[in-house]
């Protein structure tokens, strides 16, 4: 599987489905190749760690309705928040 989807999907796990990171990437790092798991970890932990600064950077600039996943991924939540 390639690494970068694989941290996707975990990044997924965790703020859409609620799952702890550190369990989510027990569960899941084996999926990637021994020489990727470092990158993995650091995308996860990395995107986690600045997910509020980056969702408040990127409200500031949609000034038009996202499309529903979209939103959910990086709001954390299907509500308004566009003008």
């Amino acid at each position: 599987m390639n690494s970068r989807q694989l941290a996707y999907d975990i990044i997924k796990d965790v703020i859409i489905y609620g799952q702890y990171a550190n369990l989510a990437l027990k569960q899941n790092l084996q999926l990637g190749k021994e020489r990727d798991q470092p990158l993995i970890t650091n995308i996860v932990y990395g995107t986690l760690q600045n997910q509020i600064y980056c969702r408040n950077q990127w409200l500031k600039h949609v000034d038009r309705k996202i499309d529903e996943s979209v939103a959910s991924f990086w709001i954390c939540r299907p509500i308004n928040y566009y003008s």
